[in-house]
């Protein structure tokens, strides 16, 4: 049988919080790869658009596209940053 310990209500705390933030990290690794590469394609699809407005945003800077050969690709942290900065700039902040 094991030794029963007591703990103080901050000893309590402590191990909840230790519990909570090694869950948290779990959960949030997967989400962390935010530098995952789309296509023109799977951009278009993502942000609702199609091809011709994506092709102008991106010469107008809105985004910025990455290549390799021919091939385009946009990051979906950059995507995602650039959705909230055109939103801040429609709201007047």
């Amino acid at each position: 049988m094991g030794k029963i310990t007591l703990l103080t209500s901050e000893e309590i705390n402590e191990l909840v919080d230790e519990a909570l933030k090694r869950a948290l990290e779990m959960v949030e690794t997967p989400t962390k790869q935010k530098d995952c590469l789309m296509t023109r394609e799977e951009t278009a699809k993502f942000l609702k658009i199609n091809l011709s407005t994506l092709n102008e945003w991106t010469k107008k800077g809105y985004l910025t596209s990455y290549a390799i050969g021919h091939r385009r690709y946009y990051k979906e942290e950059e995507i995602l940053k650039a959705l909230v900065n055109l939103n801040k700039k429609n709201n007047g902040a």
